[in-house]
């Protein structure tokens, strides 16, 4: 397990030969319409470039539970932080997102999983507090914990 800085939009678009599964912190909450929430951060980011999604993790959610998701026509893994959107994020869920990602990477055999720090941006826990487990579960696979940027206009490069 390593920790890189990375833009994650950059990861969404990624062109691989290597099996790679890009992980986002997520809820479990949905909307009225059967939406997931996916409002801030790396949901938030992959709601923007997978319209489709929230559909989608909506109706899993509601018919599997708050639980890991792996969307291969995306690369993409869904990791719970959090029960409800506006809740901080719970580590005893956090933790059980890590022992099914564990699973998941077995499994289906990536090369690669990028995780954001789990539960450590809008969720307010604390990476120091949460990183002993997170190794303790993850350690032993290819997991690059990412810190990300958000990409917004401003920063394109002219």
């Amino acid at each position: 397990m390593r920790e890189e800085k990375i833009n994650i939009v950059d990861l969404f678009q990624l062109s691989t030969e290597k099996k790679i599964g890009v992980c986002i912190t997520t809820n479990g909450e949905v909307d009225r319409n059967g939406n997931a929430i996916m409002g801030i951060g790396t949901a938030r980011l992959a709601k923007k470039h997978f319209p489709d999604l929230p559909g989608k993790l909506g109706r899993d959610i509601l018919e599997k539970g708050n639980r890991v998701f792996y969307y291969p026509e995306y690369r993409l893994i869904t990791f719970p932080v959090k029960h409800r959107f506006k809740e901080r994020a719970s580590v005893l869920l956090v933790k059980n997102s890590c022992l099914s990602l564990a699973r998941l990477i077995e499994d289906n055999k990536f090369d690669t999983v990028y995780l954001p720090k789990p539960g450590c941006g809008a969720g307010n826990l604390s990476w120091e507090d949460i990183k002993p487990d997170v190794e303790r579960i993850l350690g032993r696979y290819n997991v690059v914990i990412i810190y990300f940027e958000l990409w917004n206009e401003s920063s394109k490069k002219s």
